[in-house]
């Protein structure tokens, strides 16, 4: 660039100097002077032509010849380009290479512009979903996939989830969709085939609620039977009284965890629950604390319950049920004797909760995320000793699913630990009606959790 200027200045010298020593020695120096910038405007003005030509034809030619700083400029242009070309050329190789990958995947995806019009799709979705590219550009997805699911899922915006569907255009194949919002205002629908998925979890809920049909029937007569012999126990010889007692109770565990697989089984094959009735949360919730006392007995907690009073929701009562005496079981079975186990039913503007707070020994955070798989313990051994099956968490969740509900666990080794069952407070039947001020107040009852 210093050159460029150093070159101008020469040809504005150069001009100047031979208009001041033509009119030194020819007389009308100032004619002389300005004749030499005219000159100089005419130069500028015939290289301004040339450069605007060169630059209308697409700058496609070579640059014209030009000195000075027109020089400079056009060389600077003519770099430009060739590196804006260089820079398309890149581009343009990856987003090739872009779509080669996405192409290439197994996932279906689909790009959607803010209002779901179809922009983009693979391979795959256009395989899953019926696609055909380019004709299906522009239109709504909706058109589609039309399946009455996928529409609510759309219209409710729940985006934290995917959804299981059958597949528009292939018999007996069953896809998992979802809507992945990105960039500005846009959305992939994202669809993987999960037909053999699928059919591996149905064939392992069959046969755990085949097997669990099976040994229901043995282990109901050996616990018969073992019942019968604790009532004799008077007739039995004292060395069989022990291994009595310990078939009797291996039996009764055995009994429990069939009856939970049976239930777990039942609740997985149902998308919606089996019953819808009225339930009074006041008589359930009541009910499952005088099973939680029962159950701590000797061990004494102190178990204190709190609920808005009125509150009725519409669901299966057996559903219902399950989710409250785990959850208060597990807290009775985990808190040490004496401790505190809270039960709460509170209702907020978009949610209602069923809250369980003890004072156990705390769970790990790196446990938390598996509470609800099947089996998953813990601490086997504690567990096991407290007669538990490892599947009542599990209970809780498929449960919950029934009423798009979830499961919230908040948990600190040495301080206890809380979980609610968030339900959307569309299943509430009846509010509780707001107390009046001058309606007498509630009488207190010990252990109600209310402050007398």
């Amino acid at each position: 660039m210093r050159r460029a200027w150093l070159a101008e200045l020469w040809i504005i010298g150069g001009l100047f100097a031979a208009g001041v020593l033509i009119g030194y020695f020819a007389g009308a120096m100032p004619w002389w002077v300005a004749g030499a910038g005219v000159l100089y405007a005419a130069f500028n003005l015939r290289n301004a032509r040339r450069y605007l030509g060169w630059v209308r034809g697409g700058l496609n030619d070579p640059p014209p010849d030009a000195s000075g700083l027109w020089a400079e400029v056009m060389h600077q242009v003519l770099q430009e380009r060739r590196n804006a070309r260089d820079a398309a050329r890149e581009a343009d190789a990856l987003v090739e290479q872009y779509e080669r990958s996405v192409q290439a995947l197994p996932d279906g995806i689909v790009i959607l512009d803010a209002d779901l019009y179809i922009r983009w799709s693979n391979a795959a979705a256009q395989r899953l979903i019926g696609l055909q590219d380019p004709e299906d550009r522009g239109q709504h997805i909706d058109n589609l996939l039309r399946h009455p699911e996928f529409t609510d899922y759309r219209q409710r915006g729940d985006l934290d989830r995917f959804i299981q569907i059958p597949a528009p255009t292939i018999v007996d194949r069953v896809i998992r969709v979802g809507l992945v919002p990105f960039s500005s205002g846009q959305y992939l629908l994202v669809c993987r085939d999960v037909t053999e998925r699928v059919r591996i979890d149905r064939v392992r809920r069959d046969f755990l609620s085949n097997v669990s049909h099976e040994l229901r029937t043995p282990i109901t007569v050996l616990g018969g039977y073992l019942e019968m012999l604790q009532d004799a126990t008077d007739e039995l010889p004292d060395r069989w009284k022990r291994p009595v007692d310990a078939m009797h109770g291996q039996a009764l565990r055995m009994r429990h965890l069939v009856d939970d697989l049976l239930l777990l089984s039942r609740m997985e094959s149902l998308e919606q629950p089996d019953t819808r009735e009225e339930i009074d949360i006041d008589r359930l919730a009541a009910q499952v604390r005088e099973e939680a006392v029962a159950l701590s007995g000797a061990r004494e907690h102190r178990i204190e319950l709190e609920v808005e009073a009125g509150t009725r929701v519409s669901g299966s009562v057996s559903e219902f049920r399950a989710m409250f005496s785990n959850l208060v079981r597990n807290a009775v079975q985990y808190t040490a004797e004496g401790g505190l186990i809270r039960i709460e039913w509170r209702l907020d503007e978009d949610a209602a909760r069923f809250v369980v707070t003890d004072e156990g020994e705390g769970i790990e955070p790196e446990h938390l995320s598996r509470l609800t798989e099947r089996f998953y313990r813990v601490d086997k051994g504690r567990s096991r000793d407290a007669g538990g099956t490892g599947l009542g968490l599990a209970i809780v969740k498929h449960a919950l699913l029934h009423y798009d509900g979830e499961l919230e666990i908040e948990s600190e080794p040495g301080h206890g630990s809380r979980f609610a069952c968030r339900f959307p407070r569309a299943i509430v039947i009846d509010s509780p009606p707001a107390p009046s001020p001058l309606a007498p107040s509630a009488p207190c009852v010990e252990g109600s959790g209310a402050v007398c």
